[in-house]
């Protein structure tokens, strides 16, 4: 008695791994599906917060494309930071952001904004963020010899 209990133990464990685990098989076969669809939501939403009229969104989605170190964001940040009718603490950040993500356009495009930019502010972060920027790659690149 005690050993066909036993057997239905098992065979019940057995059966609830099974379905548990035909369950899962789906579920995983169709993340990869729901992670591009939200991937590109979340870049929609990007590109919509960097381009609002909205100050605060505007920074906060720059900074998050900075630190993140997203590359399709430097286009976008570009132009953001040579649009002269934009505030200008929020070109001031797609500069910031521009640096973090290191893209050469991005820093051909700081270099323009320290040369040639009319907002003296700005103009003078740009050489400041660009200038700190080469001297520190410098930097590395004499410790790495």
């Amino acid at each position: 008695m005690k050993s066909s209990i036993k057997f239905y133990r098992v065979k019940n464990l057995i059966i609830t791994a099974v379905i548990v685990i035909a369950a899962g098989i789906p579920a995983a076969a169709n993340a990869g599906a729901k992670d591009s669809v939200t991937c590109a939501n979340t870049v929609k939403s990007m590109l919509i917060g960097i381009n609002s009229s909205n100050a605060g969104l505007a920074q906060s989605s720059i900074y998050l494309a900075g630190c993140h170190k997203y590359a399709w964001a430097v286009e976008p940040l570009i132009k953001v930071l040579t649009d002269r009718k934009k505030d200008t603490n929020v070109r001031i950040s797609a500069a910031y952001s521009l640096i973090m993500i290191g893209d050469e356009r991005g820093l051909d495009a700081i270099k323009s904004a320290s040369l040639s930019d009319e907002n003296y502010m700005l103009k003078g972060l740009c050489e400041f963020i660009y200038n700190n920027f080469k001297s520190r790659n410098e930097k590395i690149s004499l410790i790495s010899e």
